[in-house]
C-alpha cells in the first residue's frame, strides 16, 4: 500500500497524500455508500479498514 501511494515508486501518483486528502477520500466513500443504501454497520466496518490504512497512504 505504501509503495502504491508513493509517487517515486508509482508514476500514476502525482503527489504524496496528506491527512486532509485521506479524510476527503473516506468522506466520499461514506457518502457514496449511504447514497447506495449500504447498511451503517457495514459502512462503519469499512471505515475502520480505511482508517487502518492511513499510515501507509498518508506520506506527507
Amino acid at each position: 500500500m505504501k509503495d502504491a501511494h508513493d509517487p517515486a515508486k508509482n508514476p500514476r501518483m502525482a503527489l504524496k497524500s496528506n491527512n486532509a486528502d485521506m479524510d476527503i477520500f473516506i468522506q466520499s466513500v461514506v457518502k457514496g455508500a449511504r447514497q447506495n443504501k449500504v447498511p451503517e454497520d457495514i459502512i462503519n466496518e469499512f471505515g475502520k479498514i480505511l482508517e487502518s490504512l492511513r499510515k501507509d497512504v498518508v506520506q506527507r
